[in-house]
């Protein structure tokens, strides 16, 4: 296949070449690891999709208690079914539950 070369005079190439005006950039994709997509996939479908927030500050708040939530209380099937946290197994005594998150999430221990 044959390619006609095509020449401009310097007036003709200036009218031609593209300016970096033309040219729209924008920024890359985040691209976030698998763990991340984990994590923030059960902040919303555990947390986020269950709680109206009523502002940043309030969602804030939220965040905060799902993250202790999260590390201290929930078990992770990647530990056996155990919180990141340790917490020791208690074996003798009443069992109670305390809401978390509003109600959202329980947490039962014995006293």
């Amino acid at each position: 296949m044959h390619q006609s070369l095509v020449k401009f005079s310097e007036s003709e190439a200036s009218n031609h070449m593209p300016s970096l005006a033309d040219f729209t950039t924008t920024m890359p994709e985040l691209k976030f690891s698998v763990h991340t997509g984990r994590l923030i996939g059960s902040i919303r479908r555990e947390c986020l999709d269950h709680i109206i927030d009523s502002g940043e500050a309030h969602l804030r708040r939220i965040i905060i208690s799902y993250a202790a939530y999260y590390n201290s209380v929930r078990t992770h099937r990647s530990l056996n079914k155990d919180a990141p946290i340790f917490r020791p197994i208690q074996q003798i005594g009443i069992i109670r539950s305390h809401p978390i998150l509003g109600g959202l999430h329980h947490q039962y221990v014995r006293i």
